[in-house]
């Protein structure tokens, strides 16, 4: 038997009636549709609400969007949870920005290693990616995103944008949310890092509830207006000894009292390590006995960011026997149940 190098879009064709698939890939001798993100947003032939699907291991470039696209990749960390993985490369951009046009817009399973940029979009989804920074560009106009089950390992700035969700991510990074043009911020079952003297999160008008905030400085910095700091665990990070010397907002909280070694297993991948130690405060010390951090809430955070329902194939079953109708294949798969 000999493992399949490559990702079969062809399992993967669940389409709506008018919708198409598209598949990136810029390696050499692959038969893809494109060889990069901008050359298929560009494309005529690709329309609103098409998928493109890019490939294990293709670099895909940087890119701006001017379409609705449902942009999907095979996740990241991916020998760290699942070693049968065939070709265990993430499909990477440098950049991408959602421009006018991209409305409705959805990326999961993306590596992004410089960071993703609203300019003047609305309804844009962010799940699933491993990215740099999220941010929007200066004196824009953005409304209704969401940033869910992430791991971001710069922060999360925007400043220009109405609406922002921001649950179930890894943030290794400040949140700073501009109070100026904002209208609600969510942050909800995140664990926040930041190992600074600057606020982990600054924000007005939000509800924060049910996060881990590991800070050796200010723990926020909220406005007067309708703001909620609910169940959230406070740790003492990245020192054991330092201390949180910000006063406690209302509202119920652990503050400062626990040290990140009792909260986290920090063992395995880098997004496995915060999962829950034995024993920890956060272990059900949300509403209706839920716990804080990443693996609870709605949008439970998934290793790896495995997309949902996208095969990952690891075995061939081939006998490499041609016949007249082509060469049988048997091929095994497996793909992410939520």
């Amino acid at each position: 038997m000999k493992k399949i190098t490559l990702l079969v879009i062809s399992l993967l064709a669940i389409q709506t009636v008018f919708a198409t698939s598209w598949r990136i890939n810029n390696k050499v001798g692959i038969d893809a549709n494109f060889t990069s993100l901008q050359e298929a947003n560009d494309t005529s032939a690709v329309s609103n609400g098409d998928t493109i699907y890019c490939d294990n291991g293709a670099f895909v470039g940087s890119a701006t969007i001017s379409k609705q696209l449902f942009i999907i990749g095979p996740g990241y960390f991916l020998t760290q949870v699942d070693t049968s993985y065939a070709n265990p490369s993430p499909s990477s951009a440098v950049s991408i920005t959602f421009g006018s046009g991209s409305d409705g817009s959805t990326i999961t399973g993306m590596q992004v290693t410089s960071g993703i940029t609203f300019n003047n979009c609305n309804s844009i989804t962010i799940e699933r990616c491993k990215i740099n920074t999220i941010n929007d560009g200066n004196y824009t106009s953005q409304d209704n995103i969401i940033v869910r089950q992430n791991y971001i390992y710069n922060g999360i700035y925007l400043n220009y944008t109405k609406s922002i969700d921001i649950y179930n991510n890894i943030v290794l990074g400040r949140i700073s949310i501009g109070s100026s043009n904002t209208n609600q911020v969510t942050i909800e079952n995140n664990v926040i890092v930041y190992s600074s003297t600057a606020s982990a999160i600054s924000t007005d008008d939000c509800s924060v509830i049910n996060n881990i905030i590991c800070t050796s400085g200010t723990v926020f910095s909220l406005g007067t207006n309708n703001s909620t700091f609910d169940r959230n665990v406070v740790v003492k990070y990245p020192s054991y000894n330092s201390n949180i010397t910000q006063t406690q907002p209302s509202g119920t909280n652990i503050w400062g009292t626990v040290m990140a070694a009792a909260v986290f297993v920090n063992t395995g991948s880098p997004d496995n390590k915060y999962k829950l130690a034995s024993g920890s405060p956060a272990i059900g010390y949300c509403l209706n006995s839920k716990d804080a951090g990443v693996f609870e809430g709605v949008y439970s955070y998934v290793l790896s960011g495995f997309p949902k329902y996208f095969p990952r194939i690891y075995e061939d079953l081939s006998t490499g026997a041609a016949t007249s109708s082509g060469i049988p294949i048997h091929i095994k798969a497996k793909s992410q149940s939520k």
